[in-house]
């Protein structure tokens, strides 16, 4: 039998059921559409001011039509189109609150998917270091050079190998500080005087890492293992 995603309906003669909490939201777009969150035990419900039904969303499938970036204070709705909200700090400790924990299972898929790549980034770095070794007749500084490939090449076979097995949330800023110590290259680069669109892979380098930094707070919920 399939389970009802319906608001929680009272028996006859009891009070009605009120939701656990209320909360007027504006989108974060121009257009700036007022909407009503609801949130009952186990359900919440989205209601649009233009009349149109309400969106139902059972708690267990939540962060498979939403996404919460506790964070950010962000709230987008996987709709017909994507719904952007921006909340206040007290509307945010409100969801997370009826969220709970995110589950282990949800953050480890979400950590394999970002890693997938990482096994083949780490061996290309590895080849890199390889082909270095000529660089080694320079002295100091070719025994750097091959340093820098081979270090950075296992450290990302790391993080896939620790991204396959059973992830902490401190991988993301692992993660960061592997696209920090990148930001050597174009440093040296532009150093040497080398062209100014070492500049644009600086900037980059630097995005990503704080994307990573972003994501190790996204998952500060997580429910670990016992």
């Amino acid at each position: 039998m399939a389970e009802s995603n319906d608001p929680p309906v009272p028996a006859p003669g009891a009070e009605p059921v009120a939701p656990v909490a209320e909360l007027e939201l504006t989108e974060a777009t121009v257009a700036k559409e007022r909407w009503v969150l609801r949130l009952y035990p186990g359900l919440l419900t989205l209601d649009s001011c233009d009349g149109r039904p309400p969106v139902k969303i059972a708690h267990d499938q939540f962060h498979r039509k939403a996404d919460f970036l506790e964070s950010n204070r962000i709230l987008v709705f996987k709709l017909a189109k994507k719904v952007f909200f921006r909340l206040d700090p007290s509307a945010t400790k409100t969801v997370a609150d009826w969220l709970g924990p995110i589950p282990f299972e949800r953050f480890r898929e979400e950590v394999r998917k970002r890693f997938k790549w990482s096994i083949g980034v780490g061996i290309a770095f590895v080849l890199l270091g390889g082909l270095a070794l000529g660089e080694l007749r320079h002295g100091l500084f070719g025994l750097l050079v091959v340093i820098f490939w081979v270090g950075l090449g296992m450290w990302r076979i790391g993080l896939w190998l620790w991204a396959r097995v059973e992830p902490h949330r401190s991988i993301f800023l692992l993660d960061a500080l592997w696209f920090v110590a990148l930001c050597g290259l174009p440093i040296a680069s532009l150093v040497r005087g080398k062209s100014w669109l070492w500049w644009l892979l600086l900037v980059l380098n630097l995005l990503v890492a704080w994307g990573a930094v972003m994501q190790y707070r996204r998952f500060q919920r997580v429910r670990l293992p016992e």
